[in-house]
Formats: structure tokens, sequence, C-alpha cells
């Protein structure tokens, strides 16, 4: 019998682990690759960002040889976690009554934070991910069974910074996250373009819903809002999208959708970009990942100096 997310989710012995981490209410966010194919299932208690919580619990749920990352070869970035650990509790079979016990059933694919690699620190232009391959220096590579103890996928130090979770199966393969979020902000943009005229406001009011919306998919459902602020000045743009990096992450990448629109924007004007992102991460105004990366993969993109780049102590005019 073909099995689909919703009959997962259906197994009593599925739901009832679902509630005891999520708690009855739940909402479930649904990755899917470029073709369209279900490669994870994230779920999380409905209101897990309410009173800025920093610790949250959800379930995971791998379809056959899926995944966790944007594709199976791309590690993500996990700029928001200081610490997590994963659960295996096991596979889904049809007509079982309980989680299968599966050996070597999920391999963790890593890397460090301070991990070095010209080629992997500034990987693909348009993303904050990290491309692998079977030989890639510094990927660390573990097998998990079902059934054992918990294990750290990231911790404080820096390991698992990046990282993918791979379903190795040909079963639905359910696991346990919990994670210790890092001490953030609450997203604010409104004292932020209080100056620009009414139109450019409601731009990026509209930017920030949506990215809170749609994640990553708002390229794929908004691309003329996203072209249009990336058409705006950015000492506009600016100050609200390095803002929008602490937007709260739902499993739909939502951090890291606003970290290619700034990418866009900084190929087009990398100068003013980078001194912004420069004086921001000095100033702790930005996540320090988000704003190091941005800074390197404009500066390659674009040749752009780094003796081009202000002392902390600078304004910028």
């Amino acid at each position: 019998m073909a099995m689909d997310i919703n009959t997962v989710l259906d197994y009593q012995f599925v739901k009832s682990f679902t509630q005891s981490v999520c708690g009855p209410d739940t909402v479930c966010v649904e990755r899917k690759n470029d073709q369209g194919t279900l490669t994870s299932v994230i779920v999380s208690k409905v209101d897990e960002a309410k009173n800025n919580n920093r610790t949250l619990r959800r379930v995971i749920i791998l379809p056959p040889h899926g995944y966790t990352a944007n594709a199976p070869d791309l590690t993500n970035a996990h700029d928001e976690v200081e610490r997590a650990t994963i659960e295996i509790k096991g596979g889904v079979r049809p007509g079982k009554r309980g989680f299968s016990k599966l050996k070597n059933c999920l391999l963790v694919a890593s890397f460090n934070r301070a991990a070095s690699g010209e080629d992997d620190v500034v990987s693909a232009l348009d993303t904050p991910y990290r491309v692998f391959h079977e030989n890639t220096p510094d990927l660390l590579r573990t097998l998990h069974s079902a059934g054992t103890a918990p294990f750290p996928v990231v911790e404080p130090d820096g390991t698992g910074f990046y990282h993918n979770m791979i379903n190795l199966t040909d079963d639905w393969l359910v696991l346990g996250l919990a994670k210790q979020l890092r001490l953030s902000m609450k997203v604010e943009i409104e004292a932020l373009i209080e100056d620009l005229p009414d139109k450019q406001k409601r731009k990026l009011r509209k930017l920030q819903r949506a990215v809170v919306k749609y994640g990553d998919k708002l390229f794929e459902n908004k691309p003329k809002l996203v072209e249009s602020v990336c058409d705006m000045r950015p000492e506009e743009t600016m100050p609200a999208l390095g803002e929008m990096l602490y937007t709260h992450d739902t499993g739909m990448h939502e951090a890291c959708t606003v970290f290619a629109i700034i990418l866009r924007i900084g190929k087009q004007h990398p100068d003013f970009v980078c001194n912004f992102l420069y004086i921001s991460v000095c100033e702790q105004n930005i996540p320090l990942f988000y704003g190091e990366q941005l800074i390197e993969k404009i500066r390659r993109a674009t040749a752009t100096s780094k003796d081009s780049l202000p002392k902390p102590e600078q304004k910028m005019g």
C-alpha cells in the first residue's frame, strides 16, 4: 500500500508521539524540491514562537530518501540554534502498530562553523548553504539507528552549524527534535522605515509578511514583490532587511530568504551594502553569521575590496 504524509500522520502511534512532543494543536510545514516532490515535513506547536520561547520541540518526518536541507547535496546553516538534539523514533510501515527499529537509517552530513575551504565557505552565490560531495574536505558523515539515545546535531562550539539529515531507507522515518535557540530579537521594522514615503513603507511591510507566510517559496509566489523591493534604493531597504534576518525560523528558511534578497541587492550595490553590513556586524545589529557570509559572498562576486570597508566607528552618509 502506497503511503503519503496523511497516512503516516494518521497512525495512532505517530499521533501519540507527535502530541507528546508538540501538544494537541500543531501545524505542519511541508518541504518540497524543485520538482514538487516532498522531502520533509516539520510538525510544530501552533504558537511555538509566542513569548519568544528559546526552547523548541518538533517532529521531523522524512519520506523515503527524504532530507532536511534544500537538496541532498546541500547543508543548511543554522545560525539561530545554540544546540539541538535528534531522537530517531523509527520507521513507519504499513500494518505495523509501532515504530520499526531501523539500523543505519539516518545520515547526518555536517560541517563545523570553523571549517575552511574557499569553495565551501562561499558556495552558490544566492544561497547561505554549503554544497558537499562524498570527498568534500571537512565534511563529517555519521550514521545513526532508530531506538538509540538522542544525539547532538548542533553544539554551542559550532559543531554541526551546517547540516543535512538524509533518510537512507525506503521507509518513512520519524525524528524528534529538541533545540535551544540563541538569544534573538523580535523583528521590528517600523522605526526603521518611518521616514520613507508611504509607497515604500507598504512594500517593506508586505515583504515582511510574505517572508513569514511563504519562507523560501516567496520567490515562486511573490516574484514581483521581490523585484520591486530589489529595485528600491538600498538606503531605503537595508535597515529593514537587516532586521528581518532575525525572523523566527519555522522550517521554511525565513531568514535565509531575506539573506538571498540582500545578496541580490548587494550584487547591484556592492559598496553600499558591504559597508552597511560591516557596520551592522560591528555594532551587533544583525546576526553575525549572516553578516559575515553576505559580505564575503558579495565581495567575491563583485571584486569589492576589503580596504573599502569602513572602520566600525565610521558612519555612512
